[in-house]
């Protein structure tokens, strides 16, 4: 199961996730977000992750930045809170956060300890 939350499976797993909560759409060109999340009040822009990495002490570590893909190579990209409302994150053991983009500090990399507050509880 492990090999399976990347990419369009961390997607999927926030579209269902906030389909529960409101209306979901997909953006239908390229964006800095991957969804858009209609809660009734707003249209919220969700930025979505999946992470596999844990450092030595057992701690995922999430990539915010973009490297590559579809970028000149060698360019670096580093995570603007202002492109979306919510940074929602899908671990390989399925842990999933939806962290609000404005209490993210960092550029680069985030601790997913320090965000524990945004754990999705699924019960």
């Amino acid at each position: 199961m492990k090999d399976n939350i990347r990419g369009k499976g961390a997607v999927g797993l926030a579209m269902a996730y906030f389909s529960l909560k409101g209306l979901v759409s997909l953006p239908l060109e390229p964006h800095d977000y991957n969804l858009l999340f209609d809660d009734g009040l707003k249209i919220h822009r969700v930025k979505v992750i999946s992470c596999s990495y844990k450092t030595k002490y057992g701690v995922y570590s999430a990539s915010i930045r973009t490297m590559g893909g579809n970028m000149k190579k060698g360019t670096l990209k580093e995570f603007d809170p202002k492109s979306c409302e919510f940074l929602f994150i899908a671990t390989d053991e399925l842990t999933l956060y939806n962290i609000p983009s404005e209490k993210i500090t960092n550029k680069r990399q985030l601790s997913l300890n320090v965000y524990s507050d945004y754990k999705v509880k699924l019960a």
